[in-house]
């Protein structure tokens, strides 16, 4: 309840004033002076957003008014999706950017078209979570078709200044960046062969971590398939031996079928299982003493056993 004394204007009680930003006026209950608030020509709910997570959302906003209204300010990281309205109750989507930065607070502006009754939605957004390794937004595809591919909206999201280390079937611009935020783009020719494997390694110069995206794409004609290795670097390998690598892109989890591999007992897989996406494993080729050159099969296979691959090792005697 409002102190009368302050609300005298010299012996009389005014008959309407103002309560922060609220205009009441003067009201009786029995004998004690109240202060009921007025029709506000122009009321928003809610009138304050805090706590907006940094990943941005959507939030639903009702404007009750006596006559058409227009939002005559916003930021630019906050939009309503309807910037104007008529006299009634409407309710708009408020539309919220991630936010890659420190903590941010503006307001929206609504405003009476008639009167310029004024009112305001305050808004504040979290800052953003610290960044970890390497990422890319949105996700690499999970599979991609036959057709090129260009991806331009893709952001490479790293702790530390990074660089493209590795790039099979797929080409990216740019392929250096530093930490923070980096658009790039990527291009991927048609596949007018047979299913393969999209890979694309980025390394944390800094700390030297790597990163792979990737995954399969299918071929403009044939079949698909749900699981494919690469094969660079398996024919003519030295008498020698070594360790090669292969890159595993698969739509589902996978296993090393060693029942239907073909004369592999001198290939060992170091790593015999994976989760669906991209997986470097690497394959241990033992030194050649037979004097001839030899030819192995290696096998995977989805963990359901809808799909199986191979990978062709040849090596010089």
């Amino acid at each position: 309840m409002a102190d009368t004394r302050k609300l005298r204007i010299g012996n009389r009680i005014p008959d309407k004033i103002m309560l922060g930003n609220m205009e009441c006026k003067k009201a009786y209950l029995g004998s004690t002076l109240v202060w009921e608030q007025e029709n506000i020509p122009l009321v928003i709910t809610p009138n304050t957003i805090h706590g907006i997570p940094s990943s941005g959302g959507s939030y639903d906003v009702t404007i009750k008014a006596t006559g058409n209204w227009t939002c005559s300010y916003n930021p630019t990281w906050a939009r309503p999706d309807n910037g104007s309205g008529a006299a009634g109750e409407t309710t708009f989507t408020l539309d919220i950017d991630a936010n890659t930065g420190n903590e941010r607070g503006d307001y929206l502006e609504f405003e009476l078209d008639d009167t310029g009754y004024v009112v305001e939605l305050d808004v504040l957004q979290n800052a953003a979570s610290p960044i970890s390794g390497i990422s890319l937004e949105p996700p690499f595809p999970s599979e991609l078709l036959g057709n090129a591919y260009s991806g331009g909206e893709y952001e490479v999201v790293s702790e530390n200044d990074w660089s493209a280390s590795f790039a099979e079937s797929i080409e990216m611009n740019p392929t250096t960046g530093g930490a923070g935020r980096t658009y790039v783009d990527f291009q991927v020719p048609a596949n007018t062969d047979k299913p393969r494997v999209v890979a694309l390694e980025l390394v944390d110069e800094i700390t030297g971590e790597r990163y792979l995206f990737g995954c399969i794409q299918q071929a403009v004609t044939g079949a698909s398939k749900e699981i494919v290795p690469s094969t660079e670097g398996f024919t003519n390998v030295p008498k020698a031996g070594g360790l090669r690598s292969t890159y595993i892109a698969s739509l589902k989890d996978w296993i090393y079928d060693a029942d239907l591999s073909v004369n592999a007992n001198w290939l060992t897989v170091i790593q015999k299982s994976g989760v669906e996406g991209i997986t470097e494993v690497s394959i241990m080729v033992s030194q050649n003493q037979t004097g001839l050159e030899r030819l192995g099969e290696i096998w995977f296979a989805t963990a359901d056993g809808t799909d199986y691959s191979r990978i062709g090792v040849h090596q010089l005697g």
